[in-house]
């Protein structure tokens, strides 16, 4: 055998043992990443294409950009020192569950997606868009919603936290269906207490306050929630609050059946059947009462194009009818300025 044909033998051996090694790094990578599949599947919070990278890449902006955003924990809960792609926080609760914290940029699909998303994970079919009031309720004083979804043997509880900040903030929890309803109060609270920066809330509501006066009959309620923009409590013990919420705020219809709700009324299927006062210039007021006669909601609507002003007169039926006429003109009042508003 001359030298040429030793050499080419060589690195035909050579060739062979490499290609034999590259088989048996393939096979064992496959293997590996088979099963970190199967384990992601199971804890992943999003059904998203993304890489590793790209998850730390944006868990580490989220981290280095102030979020301007504030929520207050139950105090029962611990927050965990740990690190999990594509979520915010983690908390601990006293059943020994976890309550996880997500955030990412715009409505990620839509309040129907992440239904569906959820509904999925506990082994149950996707609903219409016609079937969502059913399957997520809205939390009251804000544009977030919770979903209470139950499997046959698993219940996922979560909610989609909307408070216009340009984002879309989920809280859930997951486990045994009576552990979980153990964890709901407390889980839809917390939801309940995102807002902006006080700071920026507190300057904000100075601004809103120098555009109206209320009534002389009504005060102040200098501890009211930050969600709302004003809260006032009025000398015959009824109730005023106005909120602010993003787009038409969940939808008219959506709203007047969870006010009805409130009061122990079955949901309408539309408009018509519902009592509406015109007050013009867009400006609406619906009148609700509890068949006891006992409760009253008179809620006014203002849509100005990016949000809806949510105006609420609630209390008895003695304490809210001599509010009335004041309630109108103030919902009427101040809508008419904020749509002045450049």
């Amino acid at each position: 055998m001359n030298n040429y044909q030793s050499a080419n033998q060589q690195k035909t051996t050579r060739l062979k043992h490499g290609l034999l090694l590259f088989s048996c790094i393939l096979l064992v990578v496959v293997g590996c990443e088979r099963d970190d599949i199967r384990a992601y599947r199971v804890q992943r919070e999003f059904n998203a294409e993304a890489t590793q990278e790209h998850s730390h890449q944006t868990n580490t902006q989220e981290q280095k950009e102030p979020s301007a955003v504030q929520w207050v924990v139950p105090e029962s809960w611990e927050q965990l020192n740990k690190v999990v792609s594509m979520r915010f926080a983690t908390f601990n609760t006293p059943q020994n569950v976890e309550v996880t914290l997500a955030v990412f940029p715009g409505d990620v699909g839509g309040l129907l997606a992440n239904v569906n998303r959820w509904r999925g994970q506990v082994g149950l079919n996707s609903i219409q868009e016609e079937e969502l009031g059913e399957h997520a309720q809205q939390i009251e004083g804000t544009n977030s919603f919770v979903v209470d979804a139950v499997g046959s043997d698993v219940r996922l509880i979560g909610t989609v936290i909307n408070i216009g900040d340009g984002k879309t903030w989920f809280a859930k929890v997951v486990g045994q269906p009576d552990i979980v309803e153990q964890v709901k109060e407390d889980i839809v609270s917390f939801s309940a207490s995102f807002h902006i920066e006080q700071k920026q809330k507190t300057q904000a509501q100075e601004e809103e306050s120098s555009i109206w006066i209320q009534p002389a009959e009504w005060t102040v309620d200098e501890n009211a929630s930050p969600i709302l923009m004003a809260a006032y409590d009025s000398e015959s013990g009824a109730r005023v609050t106005l909120t602010a919420l993003g787009g038409g705020g969940g939808g008219l219809l959506e709203n007047i059946n969870r006010w009805r709700n409130q009061l122990g009324l079955a949901p309408v299927d539309s408009m018509d059947s519902v009592d509406v006062t015109d007050l013009g210039n867009g400006a609406i007021v619906v009148d609700l009462l509890s068949e006891d006669g006992k409760s009253r909601i008179v809620s006014g609507v203002v849509p100005l194009g990016s949000e809806t002003l949510f105006f609420k007169l609630t209390g008895s039926k003695i304490e809210t009818e001599p509010e009335l006429n004041r309630f109108n003109a103030f919902v009427l009042g101040v809508g008419l300025k904020r749509q002045d508003e450049p």
